[in-house]
């Protein structure tokens, strides 16, 4: 993960978790290790939600080598009182985002 994610607050997060609610989530980037579980019980991406964050965060393009590893983008996400969980039994975020 660069410096640069550092940029990325807690706003930012639930910005972009709104605009993937509206949006929804393109399925090459869906996670199969983690899901974000937000408060409003929907699962998402956490690579593709710290990715849409600083696109909102910068009002720039889609950031290139933002995230290093699934395991550093939840322990980010979690500093920022996030729940980023192993998808456990689940295959993929799909699945638990069709719960919803």
């Amino acid at each position: 993960m660069t410096a640069r994610v550092n940029l990325i607050n807690s706003a930012h997060i639930a910005a972009a978790i709104s605009y993937l609610d509206e949006n929804g989530v393109d399925e090459r980037n869906l996670s199969h290790d983690y899901c974000l579980k937000a408060d409003n019980g929907h699962h998402y991406p956490p690579k593709e939600v710290l990715r849409r964050a600083f696109m909102i965060c910068t009002n720039g393009p889609r950031p290139k080598g933002l995230i290093a590893s699934g395991t550093r983008t939840a322990a980010y996400l979690r500093q920022r009182g996030y729940r980023a969980e192993k998808c456990g039994e689940l295959p993929s975020c799909q699945e638990r985002l069709n719960r919803h």
